[in-house]
């Protein structure tokens, strides 16, 4: 028995196919909006939450730098002093003695922040027993308590606005005096008098903050002076 095929019964036509497809396209347009849409929303969401993670550890290490601002910079009557700790001309060469400078930027740059502190356990500060020449190879003090090669001494006399920032090279056991690492071209032939007094700051603590034309924070520390 034979079958005929209706006249009726017929297969998708070019129309409905271009339908079909105009319709997978735009199905497809769709769903890569939703999963770009969903990837930037998790960026944001990431970096949001990023940025809230590291100015939590900012704000908590400022907060412990400006909690230690002034920790053993010595008698009130040596802040204000300009320090000077290696050749003029030098970058950081000299800077006021201030627990905490705010410095006005320039042509509308943001302002920054200088945080000055000592490292070590605050102590009465050692005197002179005999006048210092900068640029000498021997300091002579009344005690040598808690100076060891490395350590920064501040010297400061009062009535002189410059104050001499000095790492020690050795120490002479017995004697009272230091051998300081000798700066060319710092306060040349200055001369500090018996009874001047020689902070002990064990390492500067210098902590400048600042912001970049990317508005990064940027954080800038200083170390030995340049011999």
């Amino acid at each position: 028995m034979r079958h005929r095929c209706s006249p009726h019964a017929t297969g998708l036509g070019l129309i409905d196919l271009l339908v079909g497809l105009a319709i997978g396209m735009v199905a497809t347009v769709i769903i890569l909006n939703v999963m770009v849409m969903f990837d930037a929303r998790r960026r944001s969401v990431g970096g949001s939450a990023e940025a809230q993670v590291n100015a939590a550890f900012a704000g908590a290490w400022l907060a412990r730098e400006l909690r230690m601002a002034g920790h053993g910079l010595g008698p009130s009557t040596a802040l204000g002093c300009v320090t000077h700790r290696s050749a003029s001309g030098l970058p950081n060469a000299s800077f006021t003695l201030a627990p905490v400078i705010i410095t006005q930027g320039v042509d509308g740059a943001p302002d920054s922040l200088t945080i000055l502190a000592a490292s070590e356990q605050a102590l009465p500060a050692a005197r002179l027993i005999a006048p210092y020449t900068v640029g000498s190879d021997v300091i002579t003090l009344d005690s040598t308590l808690g100076i060891e090669a490395g350590t920064q001494l501040l010297l400061h006399a009062v009535g002189q606005t410059d104050c001499a920032l000095l790492s020690v090279a050795s120490v002479s056991l017995g004697t009272y005096t230091v051998q300081p690492d000798v700066v060319d071209g710092m306060l040349n032939s200055v001369v500090f008098a018996a009874d001047s007094a020689a902070i002990n700051l064990g390492r500067l603590r210098y902590r400048r903050l600042s912001v970049d034309a990317q508005h990064s924070l940027q954080l800038e520390k200083i170390g030995r002076a340049h011999v």
